[in-house]
């Protein structure tokens, strides 16, 4: 009997269910989430949390994505779950997803809670730093057990943003307005991530004081703060005619040729790519401080 016991207790031991582990964190929402471990599907409502959740290593785990998630290209292949602004609920349910990360200002806060009544765990991003990005890529990797990849990922960011921020330390103050869209006119505000990235170079975002975060603003308004600078983002595809700025002699970023197209995917994005957007626009806010410099001669 003794003999029969130490051979069964192996088989009973196979057949209990693993002990669940649970990961606590907190999202910006200020909402405190625990996540049973380990998941194994992830849904994306953003094109940004697309992209950190293949930075941080866990694309294998990816069953859906919104419209527009097109970085890296593996992205493209991923079902859709709707856009950013409208999801399909039924069928990200359906999918039955261990863990979704979705966007505070993008995603319809009366979807997300459907999602949440549906007993779904919905982590909610909303960065306004730089920093929030490593820390995005840890919490992915921390739930999708992706550590070694997330961790060298996060601290490659922090060193290269540690540099950028070494090379631009302590520049002039330029005053820039950044252009979102052409028709209506939109821009962002001060809470933005590119004010926050800007302002790492002495970049001051003449529209920072409005209370929204991407608000729309007249023509009238920009001749008034009369930037230094103009950032024109555009998507790749498409266009946006800056001539009309340029037509504008009483603007200074006309007279001094301060105005530039830059990709929207690499500066509005809130992911690892973004320094390379941040620092194309540093480099040009220090061409505008040159050609300032050059007035005053």
């Amino acid at each position: 009997m003794l003999r029969f016991c130490l051979l069964l207790c192996p088989l009973i031991c196979i057949l209990l269910p693993a002990h669940v582990l649970a990961l606590e964190l907190r999202d910006d929402a200020n909402t405190r989430l625990s996540i049973q471990l380990p998941i194994t599907r992830i849904i994306s409502l953003a094109p940004h949390t697309t992209e950190l959740v293949y930075a941080a290593g866990a694309d294998q785990h990816l069953v859906g994505v919104t419209a527009f998630s097109n970085f890296p290209a593996q992205a493209k292949t991923v079902p859709r779950v709707g856009n950013a602004t409208r999801l399909d609920v039924e069928r990200i349910i359906a999918l039955q997803p261990d863990l979704i990360l979705g966007w505070i200002s993008g995603n319809s806060a009366q979807q997300i809670q459907q999602l949440r009544d549906a007993g779904l765990t919905v982590y909610m991003t909303e960065p306004d730093e730089l920093e929030d990005i490593p820390r995005y890529l840890l919490d992915i990797g921390r739930a999708s057990a992706t550590t070694n990849k997330s961790t060298r990922q996060a601290n490659s960011f922090l060193a290269s943003l540690a540099v950028m921020q070494q090379r631009f330390a302590n520049r002039d103050a330029v005053d820039v307005f950044i252009q979102v869209s052409e028709s209506p006119l939109y821009t962002l505000n001060g809470e933005h991530i590119v004010s926050a990235a800007l302002s790492k170079c002495g970049g001051r975002n003449v529209f920072a004081d409005l209370p929204l975060l991407a608000p729309a603003v007249g023509l009238e308004a920009v001749i008034k703060h009369d930037p230094e600078v103009i950032f024109a983002s555009v998507y790749p595809g498409a266009e946006i005619d800056i001539s009309r700025w340029q037509r504008l002699p009483q603007l200074r970023a006309a007279r001094l040729n301060n105005i530039y197209r830059v990709n929207a995917d690499n500066v509005m994005r809130p992911t690892p790519r973004i320094l390379q957007g941040v620092m194309q626009m540093c480099e040009l806010l220090d061409t505008a401080r040159q050609r300032r410099r050059q007035t005053l001669e």
